[in-house]
């Protein structure tokens, strides 16, 4: 019985109402756990975020097994889906079409478009989009040559 009075002691103490543990909130957009003093600050009226891409494109510069093109649509890939994430599978399709159409006449003057297909097969492998999408998007961007 002293044991389970010792336990029941040391739960109780760690516990806030209603003998439940308290709350630990995360910040929406980082999943960070927020202080006390974050809680008044709602990170959702923050819709202007735009995340610095600077640290994650000198990480893809150092890497040496990558061609430089293919560094180049990482970086316009990762700022497109840094201003508009994806919530769900079920974007993915829109984000790529908005995507092209942003950048189609980036992507052809880099030459670009090869390593956007692959991209493109990938996002097909995983399920993500479908052929007749890929065929969409690759006319899209052929569409900017005109």
């Amino acid at each position: 019985m002293p044991a389970a009075v010792k336990a029941a002691d040391i739960g109780a103490s760690k516990q806030g109402k209603a003998g439940r543990p308290p709350r630990q909130y995360y910040h929406a957009r980082f999943g960070l756990p927020l202080t006390k003093e974050d809680l008044d600050y709602d990170s959702e009226d923050n819709s202007n975020y735009i995340p610095d891409l600077r640290g994650s494109n000198k990480a893809l510069d150092e890497y040496n097994d990558v061609t430089f093109e293919e560094k180049e649509a990482m970086k316009l890939w990762n700022q497109h889906i840094a201003a508009y994430p994806p919530y769900g599978d079920g974007y993915v399709p829109l984000i790529c079409e908005s995507f092209v159409r942003q950048y189609g006449p980036v992507i052809l003057a880099k030459g670009l478009r090869h390593n956007f297909l692959i991209h493109f097969m990938n996002l097909w492998d995983f399920s993500l989009i479908d052929g007749n999408h890929i065929k969409r998007l690759i006319a899209i961007i052929d569409d900017c040559n005109i």
